[in-house]
């Protein structure tokens, strides 16, 4: 360890790290040391060789503080790597939350810079516009709160019951809230159609095959009744039917639902809320066909084969008013078999798409072909006309693009929805919606059982487009993340969310329209926006959809951004730090050269640029500004990447009309593995 720089006390310090001496030949750390000490605001700088040792660390950490350093810049790898041993030493020397701020000089400088001195070059531009950020830092507070550990669920169906046991089972009190007076949901209703869980038959005689059905349903029905008996026998788990909620409010650790049964209204609080609530229903039969009795839905299919009463003809249709998922796929196949194998009914199956995306359903489709089915295929929505007990169908065939009639002695809406007054509906902005008005949103990053929002957890039918042995998996799925979140019943909370400045704020609700987590509400006594800390993601999103600039993040201030960006910006490019910054690190540890006039500032999401910093850039000379985020389907905060794109487009319009050439403002999308995408763009 080299001997430390003293300066002025009370300023920054510089630690530099040459990991174990292995970065000494790419980079000029003795010079480093010299212009860093020689900064305006630096006190002190201490260069280390091991900064992941917790002794060394704590000896460089020391070092600084002893000189009056209460805020650090540290040079050396990717933080992820000290991390262990540089909390404890700062809490040590009493440095709190938010007064250090990093770079990386091993994976972005030393390992991708073949010549020394560009390297070192690089290295200090660095260096100096961290210690501008340093400067500009203030210690962000964390709060320690109690959560409850109770759970409820909206939901009353088989998932919704083995989420609750399983929760049950570690120890959380659990209250299940159905719009239904009873348990069971859909399954109870149509526990004929879940034969297709038995999918060791093959094209088999039809006494086997409705023995085959018999048998399954029998089981899923002892396994219903013995689900049902565990929820009513065990005292953590409480049932409220007929329940209707009216409002879901509060966050993680702390919600409120107001529900009311009847005439009663009560409130019930938990930590955590699983939406379990999805029903098979049909949609709403079109006005032509309502209340006629040849047009049914599958749970009044279910009856009439439950009475025995076989129809000689019928139409089943899916994919009416969206494309449905695997369950409702499986059921109406499954039905569509039972009714082929009758040898009594000429059954067609018009759907848009069949879905086998599960396990054994393939199987179940190769059945009900055998079995006579006859499946329909169609792109435009097929003219449906009931009179008496006849059902008329005009449809276009997909395949010769004739148009067909058809007649059926019924039809079968085969369609799935969300019921109203499920519990659906309540949570308004806390839910951001997926396809065909799914709980959950179209994320990788959701799934399996996460929403938009910490705390609440989405299971089951409510998902969307998920089978029936894929939710049970859920139940469980959900059972363990709860109790991850609630365990320790209490949460520490840093208060690095979104801020906002009340007398900037003009309550235009552009921050609460736009958050993708519901983290933004109305605070009517001071008649402005705020933020839920235990909501807020983070992502920034907010603060640049703001235009009365009246939103800041502590960690990602303005000032702090126009910092990062440096006196001699070059080549810049904001990479987001779940994607294009960890593809550059291993771009790093592969060792692969690029440019040193490449400058990565590292920002929470594309999201969080805004057009002043990207105009900031070019201002001071940068020759291109390139933004590097997720790809715009599967961003970590839903839509920030989205948001950054539409940006961009419209920034270069700006700059195109200007007189700037456009083409240097890009944006680009990769995931954190993409390094070589990640190269392909900062070379071109």
């Amino acid at each position: 360890m080299s001997p430390s720089v003293k300066k002025d006390k009370n300023g920054v310090g510089v630690i530099l790290c040459d990991c174990a001496g292995t970065l000494a030949k790419r980079l000029d750390f003795q010079a480093l040391a010299k212009a860093a000490a020689a900064r305006e605001g630096v006190a002190a700088v201490q260069v280390t060789s091991r900064l992941c040792n917790a002794k060394g660390c704590l000896q460089a950490v020391k070092a600084v503080a002893a000189k009056g350093c209460r805020r650090l810049v540290l040079a050396a790898c990717e933080r992820e790597i000290f991390d262990p041993a540089l909390n404890p030493a700062l809490k040590r020397v009493r440095i709190g939350d938010g007064l250090a701020t990093f770079l990386n000089i091993r994976e972005q400088c030393a390992w991708v810079h073949a010549d020394p001195a560009a390297a070192t070059r690089k290295a200090n531009a660095l260096i100096n516009a961290a210690v501008e950020r340093a400067v500009l830092l203030e210690p962000i507070a964390s709060k320690r709160e109690p959560m409850n550990r109770d759970v409820l669920i909206l939901g009353g169906d088989l998932v919704a019951m083995q989420t609750a046991l399983c929760l049950a089972r570690m120890g959380h009190k659990v209250t299940l809230a159905s719009r239904r007076p009873d348990l069971g949901g859909s399954a109870a209703r149509m526990i004929d159609f879940f034969g297709y869980l038995d999918d060791t038959g093959l094209s088999d005689s039809s006494d086997k095959s409705e023995n085959r059905d018999a048998e399954t349903a029998q089981a899923v029905r002892q396994v219903m009744a013995a689900t049902m008996e565990a929820v009513r026998h065990d005292p953590a788990i409480t049932f409220i039917g007929n329940a209707a909620l009216r409002s879901l409010s509060g966050d993680v650790g702390r919600f409120v639902a107001a529900f009311t049964t009847g005439e009663q209204a009560r409130n019930i609080t938990a930590g955590a809320v699983a939406l379990a609530c999805g029903e098979l229903e049909s949609f709403p039969f079109p006005e032509h066909l309502t209340g006629k009795s040849a047009v049914m839905n599958l749970a009044g299919l279910a009856e009439r084969l439950h009475a025995q009463s076989f129809p000689k003809s019928v139409a089943i249709f899916l994919d009416l008013a969206a494309e449905q998922g695997r369950i409702i796929n499986a059921l109406a196949l499954t039905a569509a078999e039972r009714l082929a194998r009758s040898r009594r009914c000429r059954v067609l199956l018009f759907a848009r798409h069949i879905r086998v995306a599960a396990w054994g359903l393939e199987a179940l489709y190769r059945r009900a072909r055998e079995a006579g089915v006859l499946i329909m295929r169609y792109k435009t929505k097929p003219k449906i006309n009931a009179a008496g007990n006849q059902v008329d169908i005009e449809y276009q065939d997909i395949q010769s693009g004739a148009v067909v009639t058809e007649s059926v002695e019924c039809a079968i809406m085969a369609d799935a929805r969300l019921c109203p007054g499920d519990g659906l509906s309540a949570p308004g902005n806390l839910i951001r919606r997926g396809p065909g008005g799914a709980a959950q949103a179209d994320n990788v990053w959701l799934t399996p059982v996460l929403a938009n929002r910490p705390g609440l957890f989405v299971v089951g039918l409510a998902r969307g487009n998920s089978e029936f042995r894929e939710a049970l998996n859920d139940a469980a799925a959900t059972a363990a993340a709860i109790q991850a979140l609630l365990a320790s019943g209490r949460v520490t909370m840093p208060q690095d969310a979104a801020t906002v400045d009340p007398d900037r704020c003009v309550l235009c609700l552009t921050c609460l329209r736009t958050c993708p987590h519901g983290a933004i509400r109305v605070d009517a006594a001071n008649k402005t926006a705020a933020v839920s800390a235990p909501a807020c993601r983070r992502c920034g999103l907010c603060t640049t959809m703001c235009p009365a600039v009246a939103i800041q993040m502590p960690r990602f201030t303005d000032e702090q951004m126009r910092a990062d960006i440096g006196v001699e910006p070059d080549m810049t490019v904001f990479a987001c730090e779940h994607s294009a910054w960890p593809a550059a690190t291993l771009a790093g540890v592969n060792r692969a050269e690029y440019s040193s006039a490449v400058r990565l500032i590292r920002v929470p999401c594309l999201g969080k640029v805004d057009a002043r910093q990207v105009l900031q850039a070019l201002e001071r000379g940068a020759k291109n500004v390139t933004l590097l985020g997720c790809h715009r389907e599967n961003c970590r905060y839903l839509v920030g990447a989205d948001h950054g794109a539409k940006r961009v487009a419209r920034l270069r319009a700006m700059l195109t009309k200007a007189g700037i050439d456009g083409a240097r403002l890009r944006i680009g999308h990769l995931t954190e593995f993409e390094s070589g995408r990640f190269l392909q763009f900062v070379k071109e």
